[in-house]
């Protein structure tokens, strides 16, 4: 089970992310983009006036609701179709794509400490996406997890993300070339699919249930050439800095541990006393510890359980049963009512939704592919 502050990936699937909707972040994607465009001549000002901004200074340490990023992207898609904004986005310096978070990642001790990294302050990076992450024998793969189901903006979310990961992975790693297993992409395939295998340096399959990154699990101990202890201290320092500036509190860190520790082993529901002890403190401080957070362990405990069930509906062929089991159902039926508790929708409802799995996967979900030329 994963002990919260050594750095370490989870060896049991764990989904990151949830900022708050209304929040202002960084939002350097769309600081980029109205720069780049706007040298291009495009109506910048007109598109981000529509989208509710009114700092147009790219160089102001621009913070945007996430409300507001998306309204943009989607005008921007809207006025140029069939271009690669996404591709050219993450293509983007790694400093542009991911400050001080791309340094801790660059100088861990190793791939499996730095991935570790990149998921526990990605939002500090303005990360427009959520993830999933899944470590098997023989590979790791990372799942986005849009926070929104606009799919206009859908393959802009996908190309930046995935393209800008990889660049990371490539620079940590030390190999320009290094490519990953596999590239899935929830889409059609879209005008530019060309483009794709050259980008990403493998195969490239769309109409999948989701996208991802396959990276071999050989990998995750690999020492990393530009390790440096004192730099990633001081690159975590400001990334926990960063974190704490876009109104999360010093207690968000308990509520990670707490989630991870869940996520370990939903099928074994933990106690809160236990999550206590695991972390080395007494119930009563890690009580205090997540309403300073404005949390509680039950909140934590449906929020986990409440993802991990979209995950699985969406992205697997398991029987209802079978998910209701994963998440620590016994009964199905009060799976299904817990689930229409915690979404509004029920579990048919959400399996039946775009970009979902539909009865059983024969192969790992059957997209159409693109291999590198």
């Amino acid at each position: 089970m994963l002990r919260p502050g050594r750095g370490r990936a989870p060896s049991a699937t764990a989904v990151v992310g949830g900022a708050e909707a209304g929040a202002d972040l960084p939002a350097p994607v769309v600081a980029h983009l109205m720069e780049s465009l706007a040298r291009e001549g495009h109506p910048v000002a007109v598109w981000a006036e529509r989208a509710g901004i009114a700092d147009l200074d790219p160089a102001a340490d621009l913070r945007l609701t996430f409300a507001q990023e998306i309204r943009f992207l989607r005008a921007a898609v809207r006025a140029l179709p069939g271009r690669p904004l996404g591709l050219e986005t993450g293509a983007r310096s790694l400093l542009q794509s991911f400050g001080m978070l791309g340094v801790a990642v660059q100088t861990a001790d190793d791939l499996e400490a730095a991935i570790a990294v990149g998921l526990r302050y990605h939002q500090a990076a303005g990360s427009l996406v959520d993830f999933v992450l899944d470590t098997g024998v023989d590979e790791v793969r990372l799942t986005v997890v849009p926070r929104t189901d606009d799919e206009e903006v859908l393959p802009f979310l996908c190309e930046e993300t995935l393209l800008s990961v990889l660049a990371l992975l490539r620079s940590a790693l030390g190999d320009d070339r290094w490519a990953p297993g596999t590239v899935d992409l929830p889409y059609p395939e879209p005008p530019y699919g060309g483009e794709y295998p050259a980008r990403f340096g493998c195969a490239v399959r769309f109409d999948a249930p989701a996208g991802r990154m396959t990276v071999p699990a050989a990998l995750l101990r690999a020492p990393l050439p530009r390790r440096e202890p004192a730099v990633h201290a001081a690159a975590l320092a400001a990334c926990r800095a960063i974190s704490a500036d876009t109104g999360a509190a010093p207690d968000v860190d308990r509520v990670w541990a707490v989630e991870q520790l869940l996520r370990a082993d939903l099928r074994h529901p933990l106690t809160m006393a236990g999550a206590a002890r695991q972390l080395q403190t007494t119930e009563r401080t890690l009580r205090r510890h997540l309403v300073d957070a404005g949390e509680s362990f039950r909140s934590i405990h449906a929020r986990v359980r409440r993802e991990h069930a979209e995950h699985l509906l969406r992205t697997s062929g398991l029987s209802l049963s079978e998910v209701a089991g994963a998440v620590g159902f016994a009964d199905v039926r009060d799976f299904r009512r817990a689930f229409v508790q915690w979404t509004g929708r029920t579990p048919g409802e959400v399996r039946g939704g775009p970009g979902s799995v539909r009865g059983a996967i024969a192969d790992a979900d059957g997209g159409t592919a693109v291999t590198p030329g």
